[in-house]
């Protein structure tokens, strides 16, 4: 009926909006040939262009920096069904590599197979990631150092109790 109909048209409004907004990339291709069929602005930050990518795929493209990582995520994908925070390194249109965290599911869209794949930049994470570790690895030497000075400090102390201790 009518209210059928249009809360179809509102729930396919709202579906359109969060994808079209979102701030992550979310593209929707093929499982058979992996081509993309749909692509929200999200995507074009790797600097590709709608006209450029529709139609392709994303290992025609070069978009994986590593092709390996791109036959497991389809491996995976063939098998299981679906991944969840599939880690792999993008290859911008610019040759920028970048790393993302891509969750993908199988899905039957128009009576094909389909995989709607939403990748985030993680670059931010990385770089935090590697700040803490270099941040731990100073501490740890700083740690080493203090430890080595307490070390002949004693050393020290007993050297000059000794020395006291003989010349009484």
């Amino acid at each position: 009926s009518e209210a059928i109909n249009r809360r179809l048209r509102e729930s396919e409004a709202k579906l359109r909006k969060i994808f079209e907004t979102s701030a992550d990339a979310i593209t929707i291709s093929r499982l058979s040939d992996g081509r993309y069929l749909e692509l929200n602005e999200g995507f074009y930050r790797a600097g590709y262009s709608r006209e450029e990518t529709l139609g392709k795929s994303a290992e025609s493209m070069g978009i994986f920096a590593d092709p390996e990582r791109l036959r497991s995520l389809m491996r995976i994908l063939k098998t299981e069904g679906a991944v969840a925070n599939f880690e792999c390194n993008v290859r911008t249109k610019s040759g920028a590599i970048l790393p993302f965290l891509t969750s993908a599911t199988v899905v039957e869209l128009g009576g094909e197979d389909c995989v709607v794949a939403i990748a985030r930049d993680i670059t931010t994470i990385k770089q935090t990631e590697r700040d803490l570790i270099a941040a731990r690895e100073a501490m740890r030497a700083q740690i080493e150092t203090l430890e080595q000075t307490q070390e002949q400090l004693r050393a020290e102390i007993v050297e000059r109790t000794h020395a006291m201790e003989q010349r009484e």
